[in-house]
C-alpha cells in the first residue's frame, strides 16, 4: 500500500503570532510515512505543508511543533444559522 494513497485532510493552523500555515492530517504507520502493516497500525499525523514539520497534538485543536516547539491551533469557522 502506497502511503500517498491514504486520505488526507487539509486545513490551516495559526501560530502564536497569528500567522496562518497550511497543514495536512494523514494516516501512516510512522512519522516517515511508512504504510501500516499487520504489526504497525495506522496512526494520525499532522504535518505543516511548507516546512514539513510534524505537529504533535496537545489538546483539542491544539498542536506543538516537534522540532520548533512552537504552538499552533485550529480555528474552525462556524457558519451562521439560517433564519
Amino acid at each position: 500500500m502506497d502511503p500517498l494513497d491514504q486520505p488526507r485532510t487539509y486545513f490551516t493552523v495559526t501560530d502564536e503570532f497569528g500567522n496562518g500555515h497550511p497543514a495536512m492530517e494523514y494516516l501512516a504507520g510512522s512519522l516517515d510515512g511508512q504504510p501500516g502493516v499487520q504489526v504497525i497500525p495506522l496512526k494520525r499525523f499532522v504535518k505543516l505543508i511548507g516546512s514539513g514539520e510534524v505537529l504533535e497534538r496537545i489538546g483539542e485543536g491544539q498542536f506543538v511543533g516537534a522540532r520548533s516547539r512552537r504552538t499552533y491551533s485550529i480555528h474552525l469557522a462556524v457558519a451562521p444559522r439560517p433564519r
